[in-house]
């Protein structure tokens, strides 16, 4: 199982064109797809996750998708959530990916949780 973790930021743009970048440049198609956006942002999710929706059905497969909310610049919570989901992710057998150009308030923890964990 396969699943990618991205993060809505103050683009929408942003997280589809990355979408679209994976898809397109590593053939990489997961089975589940985990959007995570600050309290701020959450208003986009519709948006986004339908431009996830969109694309992946272009590409032949239906992932599932997930929407998570954080507060906004809580740097823990965010850290937390992020970290907590790769990791169930993980004991489930998922192979995770990560990338996208979100906010900096979720990058870091995220990316701080990333290096622990592999």
């Amino acid at each position: 199982m396969k699943a990618y973790i991205t993060i809505l930021g103050r683009s929408t743009w942003a997280l589809i064109n990355t979408y679209y970048a994976v898809l397109m440049e590593k053939a990489y198609y997961p089975d589940i797809v985990h959007v995570f956006a600050e309290d701020t942002y959450a208003e986009e999710l519709d948006k986004a996750i339908k431009g996830i929706k969109i694309l992946s059905e272009e590409f032949g497969f239906t992932p599932e998708i997930e929407r998570h909310i954080v507060k906004e610049a809580d740097f823990i919570e965010a850290g937390m959530k992020i970290s907590c989901n790769r990791h169930h992710s993980r004991q489930k057998g998922s192979r995770c990916s990560s990338i996208n150009s979100g906010d900096k308030a979720q990058n870091e923890p995220r990316f701080l949780s990333c290096r622990k964990k592999t």
